[in-house]
Order: structure tokens, then C-alpha cells, then sequence
């Protein structure tokens, strides 16, 4: 059994620290991270709202 200071550099995690500077304002930054968001996942939120309309009414959603 190893000890702690017996793992190999393999065997030891580091845990990732993100610090991000952002001098924009709340009100300037939450709709452009919605916008960042909904642009990748557009096709799933298409999908979510596809499901939640039903099928009776897909003509509907454009």
C-alpha cells in the first residue's frame, strides 16, 4: 500500500481553478452568456420545445 507521498504524478489530481476577469456589467454580460448558451444548444432546445408543444402542434414551431 503506498502512502501518500508515494503516488506517482499520474495517480494525483489537480483540481482546476478558472478565474475570469470581466469589467462588463451584470446587465451587459447575463444576455450575452443567454445568447453564447442558447446558440450551442440550440438544436436541444428546439428539440425540448418540439416535445412540450407535441406532435399535434409542430407545424406550429418554426
Amino acid at each position: 500500500m503506498q502512502t501518500f507521498y508515494e503516488k506517482t504524478f499520474s495517480e494525483k489530481k489537480r483540481k482546476l481553478n478558472y478565474i475570469i476577469h470581466n469589467p462588463n456589467t451584470v446587465e451587459y454580460t447575463a444576455p450575452m452568456l443567454l445568447d453564447i448558451l442558447l446558440q450551442v444548444n440550440e438544436k436541444k432546445v428546439e428539440r425540448k420545445l418540439r416535445e412540450m408543444a407535441g406532435e399535434h402542434n409542430k407545424f406550429l414551431i418554426v
